[in-house]
């Protein structure tokens, strides 16, 4: 059996190539995941904030008419 050396290299070139590109690929989604979650943190807690500044505004007018 004979095997194509150029052949073998060149295919190894362009698999590598694809790994290195992938690899690429994945750090910037997990990148872009990152900077996502910190947004959605963010969101969160201006959200939670809200909420309780709610539930305080809430819990005063119940006392107010309670008095």
């Amino acid at each position: 059996m004979k095997i194509d050396m150029q052949r073998v290299t060149n295919q190894m070139r362009f698999y590598i190539s694809e790994i290195k590109s992938l690899q690429d690929e994945n750090k910037d989604l997990k990148n872009t995941i990152k900077l996502d979650s910190e947004r959605y943190r963010g969101i969160i807690t201006e959200l939670e904030v809200e909420l309780n500044k709610f539930k305080d505004y809430e819990k005063c007018t119940e006392s107010s008419k309670n008095n």
